[in-house]
């Protein structure tokens, strides 16, 4: 699980209370009715995802085997897609599974859950693994881990000492968690957490929270941290923004989280004062992964950045996209980016963007775009009455048909 509810932020990438698209759809995510937080799927054709390795689709319960009721016309709030047939959405109240690329949804809803699932934590790593995170209101420093190993035919409970943050699993055993404890003046105190019983049980590897027994100083508490991703039980990162032009926020650790240090990149050509974001990071393979540079100015640019040797070095990939949004990395040279009113898609690492027009309005009013290969892709988008409606393009996005009205 990705994203963060932040509030207002002020620097030069991101006016106060007014953030630019695309960080608009990346950091400030509202009260809840904007929309979840959801893991930002990194796809190769026909494999399943988790922003760590990825794990094969096996003994996926199909439509005559599952016992769950067929939910009509669902409020789609958000989509985790697999491949062309099987993925989870959740509605305002519902987890729900499809076997038919989104034409039909089941209901799997834990049946402890009460609540709606706007602004809840949540992780899908294939079409048979979920855990679902609700918090204990007011402070979201405590909460309830439903998980589930055969696609929410039966779910299993256990208490958090976290309630709110990003929630990561490299397989159905090793997860991670970087907890939120408060946001202030440009800075953000985190705890990292751990499990390698599938979050039956966790472990606080790090804080940063001084007013917490032992807290370290090796991942700073100044900046914004959006995301944290693992590659194995060892090795994992942590990605943001920090109040510093020509500074970027990403740190790692190799030793499950005890210790991190900072890792750099080099910056564009003539950018070198710029506030910088660093978003979207994903691994297709061990060593293999991509990242997302955004970087402020009077129009938002968006490189991508890759590595071949595990996140040891980095390097710029292809040219830069303006004004660009959420990112679907599809292989290892197949990108795709949604624009204001387009979409982006390359097929050579970034060398060469074609544009694709549509009757989708993306930009502002998409609320999630999900590709699984470079043909068959689906988006959650808001209408002019604020209805979420989805839609789904076999065609790599040049037509849409509409799923859920």
């Amino acid at each position: 699980m990705r994203l963060w509810i932040v509030g207002c932020l002020s620097i030069g990438l991101l006016s106060a209370c007014n953030l630019p698209d695309p960080l608009s759809q990346i950091l400030s995510q509202g009260s809840g009715e904007e929309r979840i937080p959801s893991s930002q799927e990194f796809l190769t054709p026909g494999a399943t995802a988790t922003p760590g390795i990825f794990l094969p689709v096996s003994g996926t319960p199909t439509t005559s085997t599952i016992q769950a009721p067929l939910i009509p016309s669902p409020r789609v709030i958000s989509i985790h897609m697999f491949d062309e047939n099987h993925g989870w959405v959740f509605t305002e109240f519902q987890v729900a599974r499809t076997f038919d690329g989104g034409v039909s949804w089941y209901d799997v809803t834990p049946a402890d859950v009460k609540r709606d699932l706007f602004g809840v934590s949540s992780e899908f790593t294939d079409a048979l693994h979920a855990w679902i995170l609700i918090p204990e209101l007011p402070d979201y420093q405590a909460g309830t881990l439903f998980r589930t190993s055969d696609g929410g035919q039966h779910w299993s409970s256990s208490t958090t000492p976290f309630g709110g943050g990003d929630l990561e699993f490299v397989d159905a055993n090793i997860g991670w968690m970087m907890s939120d404890l408060g946001i202030g003046a440009g800075s953000m105190a985190v705890s990292v957490f751990q499990t390698t019983d599938g979050g039956a049980t966790w472990t606080r590897t790090y804080t940063n929270d001084s007013s917490l027994e032992g807290a370290g100083e090796s991942l700073p508490r100044s900046g914004i941290k959006n995301q944290i991703t693992p590659l194995n039980s060892q090795t994992a990162w942590i990605s943001g923004i920090i109040y510093s032009p020509g500074t970027i926020y990403l740190y790692r650790t190799d030793d499950g989280g005890r210790v991190w240090f900072k890792i750099d990149l080099v910056l564009p050509k003539g950018a070198e004062q710029s506030d910088f974001l660093v978003d979207q990071m994903g691994f297709l393979s061990a060593r293999t992964g991509m990242l997302a540079l955004r970087v402020g100015g009077d129009q938002i640019q968006t490189y991508i950045y890759v590595t071949e040797d595990g996140g040891n070095s980095w390097s710029q990939s292809g040219s830069p996209i303006s004004g660009s949004g959420q990112i679907e990395f599809l292989s290892a040279t197949d990108y795709i980016v949604e624009g204001l009113d387009q979409l982006f898609v390359t097929r050579d690492t970034g060398l060469v963007w074609t544009s694709i027009s549509s009757e989708i309005s993306f930009g502002y009013n998409v609320v999630e775009l999900e590709f699984v290969n470079p043909t068959t892709g689906w988006v959650i988008n808001t209408d002019s009455a604020g209805l979420r409606k989805l839609y789904k393009t076999s065609d790599g996005g040049w037509s849409w048909v509409l799923l859920t009205p």
